[in-house]
């Protein structure tokens, strides 16, 4: 949950470009949030104060992502936010099942391998 205080926030209405990212200017210069590729092209808010931002997507509301502005830095990554699942929680996306044999490693292969001399060539 993110408090907002009592405090000026500039707002800015701003799409995400084709690299998932958004340019913001701060200290005079122009700094580029990543925002992330799931995000491309889509309309967001951008709240600034100070060195703190907030991206919330224009449609549905969602926070998708919090910064701290590192003056000395031209890109800022997102904030890392504990309350943000990875992976997929579709119950139906499919994740393909691998699993490791045993000795079959490109050095397990008999007459393969990876570190040859151009001498040790046999024609």
């Amino acid at each position: 949950m993110v408090q907002l205080r009592n405090t000026h926030w500039r707002v800015r209405y701003d799409r995400v470009d084709g690299h998932g990212k958004i340019t913001l200017r701060y200290a005079g210069r122009l700094r580029l949030l990543g925002i992330g590729h799931a995000h491309n092209r889509q309309r967001i808010i951008l709240f600034i104060d100070g060195p703190d931002a907030i991206a919330i997507n224009k449609t549905t509301g969602e926070i998708i992502a919090e910064y701290t502005i590192d003056p000395s830095k031209n890109y800022q990554p997102k904030k890392k936010n504990p309350h943000t699942k990875k992976g997929n929680d579709d119950p139906t996306h499919h994740q393909p099942h691998t699993q490791k044999v045993p000795g079959h490693r490109v050095n397990d292969v008999p007459g393969l391998h990876t570190t040859r001399r151009i001498g040790d060539l046999n024609p």
